[in-house]
């Protein structure tokens, strides 16, 4: 479940890395995965 969590990250970074909110966008990934594990 880890290794899918952190290629989901990285999969989510890749595609919002040119935006300016990427590291927000990925905070509320983060915390929308976290209550399924």
């Amino acid at each position: 479940q880890s290794t899918n969590l952190k290629q989901h990250l990285l999969t989510h970074a890749k595609i919002r890395s040119h935006q300016p909110f990427a590291i927000p966008a990925v905070a509320v990934t983060i915390t929308e995965i976290q209550p399924q594990y």
